[in-house]
């Protein structure tokens, strides 16, 4: 690592490293960033250091079209297809985290109008989030598909694989 790198490799860690690895929270991330801040500014004024410039990067979003084209992707033809379609609407739509997705259960859907889905925090409280009517038709849709009914265990993970 050369002396140029450095601000590069001290974003990186704050922007993927930790985030991706360390599953730390958004306002973890920023004290600790806000400390290293504060330490380095201690440094340039004590030991006379200069300090190097970062270029931040803008984050960039997926087009609309691109958009379409991943929810279109799906196979509804296919249990796995209308599986996958549900998934991602979920995602989408309301920004749900994949981990978050994967821990609902039967119990967590109410699908009768209007239509909501439980989801746990990290503290594990639940927010009940309501879900438009094309996410709902997904839902059903894929219920059928699976023929999950009311004598499905409801304790059971709603998003499984094969």
């Amino acid at each position: 690592m050369s002396k140029y790198n450095f601000g590069r490799y001290l974003s990186r860690y704050f922007l993927k490293y930790i985030p991706s690895k360390m599953n730390y929270s958004e306002n973890t991330i920023k004290a600790y960033r806000d400390t290293f801040t504060v330490f380095l500014k201690y440094c340039t004024g004590m030991l006379h250091l200069k300090s190097e410039k970062v270029t931040h990067t803008n984050m960039t979003y997926f087009s609309i079209s691109a958009i379409q084209k991943l929810l279109a992707s799906p196979n509804n033809k296919t249990k796995e297809g209308e599986r996958d379609l549900a998934i991602l609407t979920l995602l989408y739509d309301k920004g749900v985290r994949v981990q978050k997705t994967i821990d609902v259960n039967f119990f967590d859907l109410w699908l009768p109008p209007p239509s909501t889905i439980k989801l746990l925090d990290k503290r594990q409280k639940g927010r009940i989030i309501p879900l438009r009517p094309q996410i709902t038709k997904n839902m059903k849709t894929y219920m059928d598909a699976y023929q999950l009914n009311s004598s499905f265990k409801l304790a059971a993970s709603m998003f499984f694989n094969k």
